[in-house]
């Protein structure tokens, strides 16, 4: 772990003391995820799992779930959100942790605005391994706009971001120190252009799909 991987998890572990918001931009894509996890009773890997959300909503369909995160305050955070037995959480470097898990482990791989903080060509043959015939490793993330047709997402997202702003907790005022925690992480984030993301994943070889999505995100499926 660098300089800058220690910095991003101080800044979670910080983030993971704010409270959380009724909605946000990942959790408006988690039933679109859901849906793409059609095995009963399915084994479901979350990276940067967070808080927990994603995997509460794992937990209502009767999955067995793991939230791996780098940030012990997150994780903290969310087994007191998660009470559940079928549900694990590791605090660790998901490169250190995903070679501990057998072959062949899950039936999805799930990850949500964490990959940013990744490389794609070190995880792949990773998750690779761990998955199951068929599995799927799904991505919600953001990416740096900057084409014309990015842009032309962005705009699209407007209207409904201000719906949402107005309609959902969204819109609670966040105090000066949580606009300051936020403020600082933002200068962490490093995003990849949406067409780095194609050549990435074309390069490693994986058959997939991706896709552009409002509030300024993209989705990345692929399937084994």
């Amino acid at each position: 772990m660098d300089e800058n991987d220690k910095k991003v998890v101080e800044s979670f572990d910080l983030i993971s003391q704010l409270e959380n918001s009724a909605w946000n931009h990942n959790n408006h894509y988690y039933k679109r995820v859901i849906k793409m996890i059609k095995t009963p009773q399915a084994s479901v890997l979350d990276i940067g799992c967070g808080d927990g959300d994603f995997l509460s909503l794992c937990l209502d369909h009767g999955y067995r779930c793991v939230g791996v995160d780098f940030s012990s305050g997150m994780i903290e955070k969310a087994k007191k959100n998660v009470n559940a037995a079928n549900c694990d959480f590791i605090c660790g470097d998901i490169y250190d942790e995903l070679p501990k898990f057998p072959k062949e482990s899950f039936d999805a791989v799930v990850s949500f605005a964490a990959m940013h903080h990744l490389n794609y060509e070190k995880i792949l043959p990773l998750i690779e391994r761990v998955m199951k015939k068929n599995g799927i490793y799904c991505v919600v993330d953001i990416f740096d706009c900057s084409t014309p047709l990015d842009y032309l997402f962005s705009i699209c997202a407007i209207i409904p971001n201000i719906i949402r702003k107005k309609t959902t907790r969204y819109n609670e005022q966040q105090s000066a120190e949580a606009q300051r925690i936020w403020k600082e992480h933002g200068k962490l984030d490093k995003y990849m252009k949406y067409s780095d993301i194609q050549a990435v994943i074309h390069r490693a070889g994986y058959k997939y799909k991706l896709r552009r999505l409002l509030y300024f995100r993209y989705m990345l499926l692929i399937r084994f």
